[in-house]
């Protein structure tokens, strides 16, 4: 009784050199170009909304100093940021 020759399955896997771009292109897809993006026609008008109200007062949660990207300037207020 042979029982015969047994390939080993291989599956054939791409070597990962660089795992920054390989995050890079499995997420690529889901991105959208700036000017794709709503938030870019919205806020502006959240702003224009906000700096309506005379007696508002802003409080910004998950403030953007580190990155340097604040808001603040947009805000007219007498209350305070």
């Amino acid at each position: 009784m042979t029982l015969g020759i047994i390939t080993p399955i291989t599956h054939k896997r791409p070597i990962m050199t660089d795992p920054v771009a390989a995050a890079e292109q499995i997420y690529s897809r889901h991105l959208r170009k700036g000017a794709d993006d709503p938030y870019h026609a919205i806020l502006p008008k959240f702003f224009q909304r906000c700096n309506a109200i005379e007696e508002a007062t802003i409080l910004e949660v998950g403030a953007r100093e580190v990155s340097g990207n604040s808001r603040r300037a947009n805000f007219i207020t007498k209350n305070g940021y």
